[in-house]
């Protein structure tokens, strides 16, 4: 019985594993005169810093304005490489998929 629960346990697991992608990653930031507090940002400029030595081709991205939004799959940002920012300080939230395995 032990081996039969190791397997269904491992079979799982794999299942359900995340990728081993970078969870932090380096701010965004732009100079701008005159200032108004609105800019235009490229959010995929960190897509390879948050995949390290994984295959780009196998991920997908998509961002966010809010942690449930993201957690959820809705709302994404339509023009990541166009976008404007609403504040100063803005903070974004990446959901990377596989695209072999979405789930």
């Amino acid at each position: 019985m032990k081996k039969l629960l190791f397997l269904i346990l491992f079979v799982a697991g794999t299942i359900y594993a995340q990728p081993p992608i970078n969870q932090l990653v380096t701010d965004i930031t732009v100079c701008e005169y005159p200032y108004d507090e609105l800019a235009t940002f490229d959010l995929t400029t960190n897509n390879s810093n948050i995949l390290g030595s994984l295959n780009p081709l196998n991920y997908n991205f998509n961002f966010f304005n809010s942690y449930n939004d993201a957690n959820t799959s809705i709302n994404a940002i339509s023009n990541p490489t166009s976008f404007i920012n609403s504040i100063n300080n803005q903070q974004i939230f990446i959901r990377v998929e596989e695209v072999l395995n979405p789930n």
